[in-house]
Parts: structure tokens; sequence; C-alpha cells
């Protein structure tokens, strides 16, 4: 819990940030589900013309939104990345320099249990890593989560068998990802234990 409240400290200054990737996330997924249905009606509309069918919107409409849906996405990317990068680097200049003075001030005789060169690799790696993860990670999370939802939804109103296969093989996904994710961590740590003895050397 304490570390919760010390992220929620640490992402403070950039609450308005996140929060506007938050809702770029959201207006992603809006966009990806209106991408799906706009193809959808537009081959449905070039077939139904192919057979000679009479159709009330014409194919230049649904083209014409099928543009405006793909420009949406594009531009709303790329604002989603700038502010992902621009939060995350003045998070890790923030939490670097708060480190650093914090480690200026603190008096030692040399009988430290930390060697400067694990400190310096501490904050090197492991305040890029939390920032990539509050600025990067979390909100990429909730996009992501939210996209599945929007997603799911739509198999519902399309066909309920196509969100009943879905709802038997992501389980399956993240049983499989929970071990690869595991064995990472694990190999990640050794990694970061190893850099900290060849720092400290």
């Amino acid at each position: 819990m304490k570390y919760l409240r010390w992220f929620g400290r640490a992402l403070r200054p950039y609450w308005a940030s996140v929060t506007c990737m938050m809702m770029c996330h959201v207006l992603l997924a809006v966009c990806s589900i209106a991408f799906v249905y706009v193809s959808k009606k537009l081959v449905d509309v070039a077939v139904a013309m192919f057979g000679g069918r009479i159709v009330d919107v014409g194919l230049g409409l649904w083209a014409i939104a099928l543009a405006v849906v793909i420009v949406l996405r594009i531009l709303l990317n790329a604002l989603r990345t700038y502010l992902q990068t621009r939060t995350e680097i003045a998070l890790k200049n923030r939490l670097r320099y708060n480190l650093f003075n914090v480690l200026m001030h603190v008096r030692t005789d040399g009988g430290s249990r930390h060697h400067s060169g694990d400190v310096l690799n501490r904050l090197q790696e492991d305040v890029r890593q939390v920032a990539s993860t509050l600025a990067g990670s979390i909100p990429n999370l909730f996009g992501t989560a939210l996209q599945f939802l929007a997603a799911f939804g739509f198999l519902v109103y399309l066909d309920v068998r196509l969100a009943l296969v879905v709802v038997v093989i992501v389980p399956l996904g993240l049983l499989v990802g929970k071990f690869v994710t595991s064995r990472i961590r694990n190999l990640t740590l050794d990694i970061r234990n190893s850099d900290s003895k060849v720092q400290a050397h």
C-alpha cells in the first residue's frame, strides 16, 4: 500500500498528462470499434452495389468516414506518444534529481552496505524502469483493457459465439503470459544484480 501511495505522490505533478493519455486511449478504443464497423459497412455496401441492389448510404460516404477514422487514430496515437514521452522524461529527471539530492546529503563513514557503484546503477536503470512503468505501462494497460472490453462488446453485437470463443481463449493466454512474465521477472532480477556487482567492481 505504501508503494501505491509513493506512486501517487510521484505522479501527482503529471496527473494532467496521464489523464490526457487515458482520454486518448478511450478515444482510440472508440476509433478502433468505429474502424471495424465502418469497414464492415463499406464491404456490405460494395457487395450490395455489385449485386445491383440500391443502398441508402453511398460508397463514397463510407469511404470518407473510414478516412476520417484513420486520420483521427493517427492523430490520437501521435498525441498519446508525445504526452507519454514528455511525461516519462520529466518524471525520470525529477526522480533522479530527488534521489541524487538525498544521496548528496547523506553522511557516511564508508561502512555503508550500499556500494556507490550499486547506487549509481539504481539511479540509472531503476529510475528508468519506474518512470517507464508509471508514465507508459500503466496508461497502456488501461488502454489495452478498455480496447479488449470494447472489442468484446462489439463481438457480442456481431455474433455471441465469437465472444464466447474469446472468453475461452483469453484465460489460456493469461496463464501462458503469467508463466512467461515470471520467467522474465526472474531473469531481469538476475541481470540487475549482476549489473550492480559489475558497477560496484
